[in-house]
């Protein structure tokens, strides 16, 4: 199940015009912005019927960087669309601007039937 949903995300944020980078590991050097960076932030039982689970809860990270402003708000704010195409709910954001670089960080969920060979 993670395999598929995150092959699914990267899809849909490689799409994004403009951006050069989208992986679950952070850019090299900052010659790769804007980039994108999936980090999976957990995945939980959100139910369980008949002694197994049912739903499960996925949550990723998704690390926006871009070297301006401007650019990160067109980005991030296409990613967070990209995303909710794809079912997913952002259930936090936070800013953390570094040296060189821009970073907008969100955290999305989503909850879906487990299928029994997924877990």
């Amino acid at each position: 199940m993670i395999r598929t949903e995150l092959e699914q995300i990267k899809a849909v944020l490689s799409a994004i015009d403009g951006v050069t980078l989208v992986s679950t590991t952070w850019p090299a050097s900052m010659d790769t912005l804007p980039a994108i960076i999936i980090r999976l932030a957990g995945e939980s039982a959100a139910d369980q019927r008949d002694d197994s689970e049912y739903l499960t809860r996925m949550q990723w990270y998704v690390h926006v960087f871009a070297p301006k402003e401007k650019a990160l708000m067109d980005i991030s704010s296409l990613a967070h669309k990209a995303m909710e195409g794809i079912g997913y709910t952002r259930t936090l954001r936070w800013d953390d601007h570094t040296d060189g670089a821009a970073q907008v960080v969100f955290r999305f969920s989503k909850t879906m039937v487990t299928q029994l060979h997924d877990i």
